[in-house]
């Protein structure tokens, strides 16, 4: 069994679902099936998500993107509000574990907060590059 089925069993055994895609774009079209157009999705902010190409995707289709960069029209406190009320929270994470746990540390608490109490529906978005052995080698990396 290679790392990555590795990694998928030990999610899948957390009660994650995990898809893996070679490829970035083909990865992002999975997402943009996954959220149906006319959602709200809550955006706390991603480099991996940015640099991705997934946040310019989201914002060519139906969506209502929550974040303060893109939704200046609504005041901070209100973005933060909307965030945890929205259908989807789309993320990244600083790292993930080879033994199936996501490490998020967040200076605000924002996008910890909206994963593990806000919308139902969750995308954590990585890439192999987010991949360490253990929760100490990931906090070394935030």
């Amino acid at each position: 069994m290679n790392t990555i089925d590795t990694i998928k069993n030990n999610f899948v055994r957390r009660g994650f679902h995990f898809d893996y895609f070679e490829d970035c774009f083909d990865a992002i079209s999975f997402v943009l099936s996954l959220i149906p157009e006319g959602s709200s999705i809550g955006f706390g902010g991603s480099v991996s998500v940015t640099e991705s190409g997934l946040l310019d995707a989201m914002l060519k289709k139906n969506y209502d993107l929550i974040h303060r960069a893109i939704r200046t029209d609504i005041p901070y406190d209100e973005i933060y509000a909307r965030m945890y009320a929205c259908d989807w929270y789309v993320s990244s994470a600083n790292a993930i574990t080879e033994t199936g746990e996501v490490i998020n540390i967040d200076g605000r608490g924002n996008r910890v907060s909206a994963i593990l109490d806000g919308p139902k529906k969750v995308v954590i978005f990585c890439g192999t590059n987010k991949i360490v052995k253990d929760i100490a080698e990931g906090i070394n990396r935030t």
